[in-house]
């Protein structure tokens, strides 16, 4: 018993040291996982700090933070930073070096998602695209439309394959019908070409596909002469299409006949394969892919009569829209007021990071997502100005929408556009007279066309295919 009585003791003695370890450990913990370091030697000795965390394309660049070299290569992160701005550079062999600025936040995460390095000398190869009038990038950016006289000349070339798509049988009785129009669908892989067939003005829809060019339909140009907008939507089959202030319907491409969807038609756009409009009553409605439509809110008229001639939605939530003028003027509003920005050359709507990327005449810059409510405005996050301070154009965002690619005083620049981060612009390549450039995120390759020349010029300027990373 004696024995007994000494386990028993010790057992006991062993339970109130692991409780009293806990009691005293349990508070450390909890500050270490939310990113507080005790500091008994300051004067205020709880420090609470954030994380920085650092992804480049391509990756294995090494990180200098105010500096110092970290010893860390990308992706990497960097923890227990106080809050605060943070000079941060990026070098690696056969890259130019990038530099920014970070505004670490206390018990947050802030990404740099993603630093481009642009290659001191960029590998290019010579693609030859004979002849052609314009050319275009289809909507999901993986084939280049070349537009000719006729629709034999029209060529289209698959960026992920790096070949020209053959034209399939269903084309044969139109390839030397001379080509009036070529325009994209803002869905699938579809865009139109009209073209004059044996003395009749004829609609062709195209789908670009693995096989190659295939004829959808071909329909009476009749139903698109000055029409501003159409969309096909992926399961109904109808045809939407804005002509003067009404939006109206074909039931299929196939159809003889249209009819009115809804008059007096303000605005009209399309989000996630949605169709969406505001009429002259200021009711705010929906066409779903199933052809369905239904009003979701009503803008006061007050409201509606202040806003600047908005005439394209380039965004939409359940209560709240986003619509662009050609003017310039952004427009946010709900059911209970707006907000305008001016200015405004486009916008792209950055789903992952619930913002917009917009840009100007002279910078680019994010907006975050309107709230509900009256209070729905927010400030523009400009990026700084390019180093030339000239007019920008041709803004392309990219590498998962971190980055805006731009043209000022004929160089193509990259410039970062995320929360927190201000990064300089960086020089990419520089144009010839007569030369443009286009930019695929589905392959990330680099396109600079010379109509003067049969010739393209193609650089992989992003390494991989990107998905948005989470800020």
């Amino acid at each position: 018993m004696t024995g007994y009585r000494a386990i028993t003791r010790a057992r006991k003695i062993v339970f109130w040291i692991s409780a009293t370890l806990f009691v005293l450990t349990w508070p450390l913990l909890i500050f270490y996982a939310l990113g507080i370091v005790i500091s008994p030697s300051a004067k205020h000795p709880v420090v609470e700090t954030g994380v920085m965390r650092i992804e480049t394309i391509p990756g294995g660049a090494e990180l200098y933070l105010d500096g110092t070299d970290t010893g860390k290569t990308t992706p990497t992160a960097v923890e227990r930073l106080s809050a605060g701005d943070y000079r941060i550079e990026l070098r690696k062999s056969g890259y130019d070096d990038w530099r920014g600025q970070v505004k670490v936040d206390i018990q947050a995460v802030r990404r740099v998602s993603y630093a481009i390095l642009v290659p001191r000398v960029p590998k290019v190869h010579l693609v030859p695209i004979g002849s052609h009038r314009s050319e275009q990038l289809s909507h999901n950016s993986q084939y280049l439309i070349l537009e000719g006289r006729t629709l034999e000349e029209l060529r289209v070339y698959d960026l992920k394959t790096e070949r020209f798509l053959p034209n399939m049988t269903g084309l044969s009785p139109y390839l030397h019908d001379p080509v009036e129009r070529v325009s994209q669908l803002p869905w699938g892989n579809v865009f139109l070409v009209q073209v004059l067939h044996a003395g009749r003005s004829l609609v062709l829809a195209l789908h670009l596909g693995a096989l190659g060019v295939d004829l959808e339909h071909a329909v009476g140009a009749g139903f698109f002469q000055d029409v501003e907008f159409a969309w096909s939507p992926t399961l109904s089959g109808a045809v939407y299409f804005k002509k003067g202030h009404m939006l109206r319907t074909m039931e299929s491409w196939s159809s003889s006949s249209d009819r009115i969807l809804v008059e007096m038609v303000r605005s009209v756009g399309v989000v996630n394969n949605n169709l969406f409009f505001i009429d002259s009553n200021g009711r705010f409605g929906q066409i779903t892919a199933f052809g369905r439509r239904h009003f979701l809110f009503t803008v006061p008229q007050k409201i509606l009569a202040e806003m600047t001639g908005a005439t394209r939605i380039e965004y939409a939530g359940e209560k709240w829209g986003v619509a662009l003028s050609p003017d310039g003027t952004l427009t946010l509003f709900n059911a209970d007021g707006f907000a305008e920005y001016h200015g405004i050359r486009g916008i792209v709507a950055d789903r992952a990071r619930d913002r917009f990327v917009v840009w100007s005449d002279s910078r680019v810059g994010s907006l975050r997502f309107p709230t509900t409510g009256p209070a729905l405005a927010d400030r523009i996050d400009w990026a700084p100005p390019p180093p030339t301070n000239s007019r920008i154009s041709d803004v392309v965002p990219a590498a998962g929408m971190s980055n805006c690619l731009f043209v000022s005083d004929g160089i193509v620049w990259i410039e970062p556009v995320l929360s927190g981060v201000v990064g300089q612009a960086e020089r990419v390549l520089t144009l010839a007279p007569g030369e443009r450039y286009l930019y695929s995120e589905a392959t990330g390759f680099l396109l600079v066309i010379d109509r003067a020349i049969t010739q393209m010029r193609v650089t992989r300027f992003i390494t991989k295919p990107l998905l948005p990373t989470l800020e």
